[in-house]
């Protein structure tokens, strides 16, 4: 992506949660400030700790690309997987607020699945980034290239992407 590469900026790990009818302010790139800004009790700690400690051993290896690959904890509730690994306090105030935000689903109606690959993503402990001017900017330079196309085997032009037939 031609002249892409100066237009990539960090994002802050600043984040907010709501949950429980309360609000809390973390910085995802400083996991003690889930302790400090009151999202995790200390009752939390510990089963927190023990489940990312986990996830970075285990879950963190696995593709989150492909949810084929996650298809022994399929027959897992996704609340019961999520509090026996991380506890009640990080499923109930981080992990099903996520779920619900990203996916917009109910945790306790998926398997262990999601929260497993979501689990895996935040383990991998990586920074976040994105494109001055938003995502778009990103379609935009592929239209451009001519290598951007949909579902349908339409090619986009212009920074256009044609709708399917049927869509609106």
């Amino acid at each position: 992506m031609d002249g892409l590469q100066e237009q990539v900026a960090m994002v802050s790990g600043r984040s907010m949660v709501v949950a429980e009818d309360r609000s809390w302010r973390f910085d995802a790139s400083s996991p003690q400030s889930m302790l400090t800004g009151g999202l995790l009790r200390g009752r939390d700690l510990v089963p927190a700790v023990r489940g990312g400690w986990a996830a970075r051993r285990g879950l963190a290896a696995r593709p989150t690309c492909d949810l084929g690959r996650w298809s022994d904890l399929e027959g897992r509730n996704g609340v019961e997987w999520a509090e026996a690994r991380f506890g009640r306090g990080l499923t109930r105030r981080l992990l099903s607020p996520a779920v619900h935000g990203l996916y917009f689903q109910e945790l306790e109606a998926n398997s262990a699945a999601l929260p497993g690959a979501l689990a895996a993503i935040f383990a991998r402990a990586g920074s976040a980034f994105t494109l001055r001017g938003g995502l778009g900017t990103l379609v935009t330079a592929l239209a451009a290239r001519g290598t951007l196309s949909t579902r349908s085997g339409s090619t986009a032009s212009n920074g256009r992407v044609p709708l399917a037939a049927g869509s609106s």
